[in-house]
């Protein structure tokens, strides 16, 4: 190994994202929203409902008033200490499908998975790339919006494949800009550009497939699909499965396949925002599911002798 390669590796930044495998639900890290003195826990009721600007979804109940801002708390459970704040901002408050939903700028961020002087080099590298890369097809956020996405992915986040399947148009992409917002209620965030966003609107139903760890370059290979039409089901390098109540194609060596009923879809900013009712949801096998979680988070815990398993 060059000495060049020896010192980027030593000096150079961490990865911004890490490929993992947990069985779900993760139990690594629980999440806490605290404001004026309460707190409340919201590990399975906070997802992203845009990037541009990076906004943040909460359902709010009787437990959570008229907050204007709030922290939402990264604690890891095996250290017993927060290792991750956003500070977040209310922009709007939706009655959808008998629930109101927050959503939240996220206006700051700090985390202590590295110490001071490495977090704020590894920033300093990370927004140097985003600075220097000029390709315009690419999605990029600014540097300190950038970092607090990150904070928010060190709660580790599922990646499904997506399936929609109407007379016009058919699709399955990769997806981890998704979550509960509550038992019955799921939501996704998809860009604007997808090629598959006016056909999700309308047709008002989709299907999720939870995909196994070991399967990772086959659903990633599937991000292309994005942006171009897809047709032939048989071509994928998974056997799919029609769902019960939709009958749309699903992954059939699927951990768990879900069936959701789209009650509410608008744009919030880069993002089209789904907001859906489960109809229907199917635990098939038990296993590591594919994850994303921030690389330095992944870096902290693999200083501590307990990494996830790299999918």
């Amino acid at each position: 190994m060059s000495l060049k390669s020896v010192a980027r590796r030593v000096l150079g930044p961490l990865p911004q994202w890490a490929s993992v495998a947990i069985i779900p639900p993760q139990r690594a890290i629980s999440v806490s929203l605290e404001w004026s003195g309460r707190a409340v826990d919201v590990t399975e009721n906070h997802t992203v409902a845009s990037l541009k600007p990076l906004t943040l979804a909460i359902a709010l109940g009787e437990s959570i008033g008229d907050i204007a801002t709030a922290t939402l708390a990264y604690h890891d459970n095996r250290s017993g200490r927060n290792i991750g704040r956003l500070i977040i901002r209310r922009a709007a408050a939706k009655s959808i499908a008998q629930i109101t939903i927050g959503l939240f700028e996220v206006v700051g961020s700090n985390h202590d998975c590295l110490s001071w002087p490495e977090s704020r080099w590894n920033a300093w590298f990370q927004a140097r790339a985003i600075r220097t890369n000029k390709n315009p097809h690419n999605f990029l956020m600014t540097p300190a919006s950038l970092q607090q996405l990150m904070t928010f992915y060190i709660q580790p986040r599922p990646v499904v494949l997506v399936s929609v399947s109407e007379p016009t148009h058919s699709n399955i992409f990769p997806m981890d800009l998704i979550g509960p917002l509550g038992p019955s209620c799921f939501t996704l965030a998809l860009r604007n550009t997808s090629i598959s966003v006016p056909v999700m609107a309308a047709g008002g139903r989709v299907a999720i497939s939870g995909i196994g760890a070991e399967h990772k370059d086959a659903v990633y290979r599937l991000g292309g699909h994005h942006k171009k039409e897809f047709a032939d089901w048989d071509t994928l390098p998974f056997p799919t499965l029609r769902t019960r109540m939709f009958e749309i194609p699903a992954i059939a060596s699927a951990l768990q396949i879900r069936e959701l009923a789209v009650d509410h879809h608008e744009t919030i900013g880069s993002h089209m925002f789904f907001v859906c009712r489960i109809v229907s949801d199917h635990q098939m096998a038990t296993g590591p599911q594919l994850h994303h979680t921030a690389g330095f988070h992944q870096e902290f815990r693999r200083r501590r002798g307990d990494p996830f398993p790299s999918a």
